[in-house]
């Protein structure tokens, strides 16, 4: 079995795993250590920018999309929430806002430390 197989079942957010433990610097994260075993990127500073933007590109689109899709269950809920709170349309609707606040509350958070991280890799450039 190859080193790169054996970091790849080491989780990177286990207590006390660090870089020391897994091999790999401390910010990378699970996917683009799974894209590099895969083959499909390299851990150069480059390509570690290029994922980072990448992903920050993925989770904004993801973040529009799930804020498209409450603001839409939103606008048809209008009506329907004053007249039938208590129908199923109106609950299946009320259950989708919510579904899709989280999700786009989970991609910003993500897109957060995505950005952050791209920030400190930009900073390493200089």
């Amino acid at each position: 079995m190859t080193p790169a197989v054996l970091l790849s079942h080491i989780p990177l957010d286990h207590p006390g795993a660090g870089s020391l433990a897994t091999g790999v610097t401390e910010n990378l994260e699970q996917p683009e250590l799974r894209a590099w075993l895969e083959g499909r990127t390299t851990l150069d500073h480059a390509a570690r920018v290029g994922w980072a933007k990448e992903q920050v590109i993925r989770l904004e689109i993801r973040s529009t999309f799930f804020e498209d899709q409450a603001g839409g269950a939103r606008a048809d809920l209008g009506e329907l929430a004053l007249r039938e709170a208590d129908a199923m349309p109106a609950q299946l609707l009320h259950q989708r806002v919510r579904s899709s606040e989280h999700e786009m509350s989970q991609a910003d958070l993500g897109l957060a430390f995505t950005e952050r991280r791209l920030e400190r890799l930009l900073g390493a450039d200089r």
